[in-house]
């Protein structure tokens, strides 16, 4: 089989689920198999740029922090320069660019999209322009059966279903080291350690766990929440810490490369989104054995089992989020129990699944490239 010269992209390579999505499905594709190029669009969203470099090649396609009509061009010439077979979006505005640059194309690539938050997380104008342009696309994916149910029906009856894996051997690995990394995040033994991994951004309601947690604290008054992840709505939400009095349970910890060791050491995960596609975070605790406290939206539910593996909760509802870490904190058994079924369920997560699948999409579409030239 000869090697299938494919492009993604995206719009930045910060710390984001989508982003460590990607990283790790491309550590899992075979070079000899494909050929891997990144383009992304957000100059100075960069964090995993190092990472991403070990294993393809990357390009900024902006010269400034956000994408305009330059980025276009400017993929329209990476395009012909370098004659990709495929070129894979994740994001509806890279996929609009994508399919605007790939038109007039000597050898015009199959064009393929991925789905990973539901339709109308998105900016109006982004929805618009993505539903005018997508009939160009070869193959459409969404990473839950949630995000494909809420796709414009034109969309939705062309797109199949993909869940993007994670790394099950570090994740492993991490389990084995679960005392080690509990005694290095410093808590007191015995301390109940909870951790919810997402971007500080309003999508991901940080504001329902911290008014469930200042409920929790009266139950479990030695309770410890760290919240890991950046972003706009810092400030009001260390404001709420205060004001709630949970400024010593609470710690905003920012971007931390170690994420992964933190979840491995805590005794619950939460996630109070009022907006998911298949939380990559959520799917790595489970991995993890770490029981997980969600609410119930998006593809959450596709990920954690209800009363098995975690507890899922309404979106905005901080009394019902307190009492789901409540039923699991306050008992061992339970705690023990949920975190073993945590194990089974996250072992059907895996990123090299996800790697086999894309490789064996973009051969066949390479093979009918000709079908697409203009």
């Amino acid at each position: 089989m000869s090697t299938v010269r494919v492009l993604w992209t995206v719009r930045g390579l910060d710390l984001g689920g989508t982003e460590n999505l990607l990283l790790t499905t491309a550590r899992k594709l075979d070079p000899e198999a494909v050929r891997l190029t990144i383009a992304y669009t957000d100059r100075g969203a960069d964090a995993l740029r190092n990472d991403l470099e070990s294993v393809a090649e990357v390009r900024c396609l902006s010269q400034s922090r956000t994408a305009g009509p330059g980025s276009i061009v400017r993929l329209k010439r990476l395009m012909a320069d370098c004659d990709f077979d495929v070129v894979h979006s994740h994001a509806p505005v890279t996929a609009v660019a994508a399919r605007l640059a790939s038109r007039g194309q000597r050898k015009r690539p199959a064009l393929v999209v991925t789905h990973h938050g539901a339709w109308l997380s998105y900016h109006r104008l982004s929805r618009a322009a993505d539903l005018v342009t997508a009939p160009l696309d070869s193959a459409s994916l969404a990473v839950s059966n949630a995000v494909r149910g809420s796709l414009p029906a034109p969309i939705r009856r062309r797109t199949d279903v993909l869940v993007h894996g994670i790394d099950l051997d570090r994740t492993q690995a991490l389990r084995c080291r679960r005392a080690e990394l509990r005694r290095a995040l410093g808590a007191p033994d015995g301390t109940p350690v909870v951790v919810s991994v997402a971007n500080l951004h309003p999508l991901k309601d940080h504001d329902t766990l911290l008014r469930a947690v200042s409920i929790l604290r009266d139950r479990i008054p030695d309770v410890l929440v760290l919240l890991v992840g950046e972003g706009p709505r810092r400030p009001d939400l260390e404001g709420l810490t205060a004001g709630l009095g949970l400024t010593g349970h609470v710690r905003l910890l920012g971007r931390r490369n170690d994420a992964l060791e933190l979840v491995a050491a805590a005794d619950l995960f939460a996630l109070s989104s009022h907006s998911e596609g298949l939380p990559v975070a959520a799917m790595e605790a489970l991995a993890l054995g770490v029981p997980v406290v969600a609410s119930d939206v998006g593809g959450v539910r596709e990920a954690v089992e209800d009363g098995v593996s975690g507890v899922l909760v309404p979106p905005r509802s901080p009394l019902r989020f307190a009492d789901g870490m409540w039923r699991i904190l306050r008992d061992p058994d339970v705690r023990r129990q949920m975190g073993d079924a945590a194990v089974v369920r996250g072992s059907t997560f895996d990123a090299a699944e996800t790697a086999r699948r894309l490789t064996s999409l973009y051969a066949a579409l390479a093979d009918r490239k000709e079908k697409w030239s203009v």
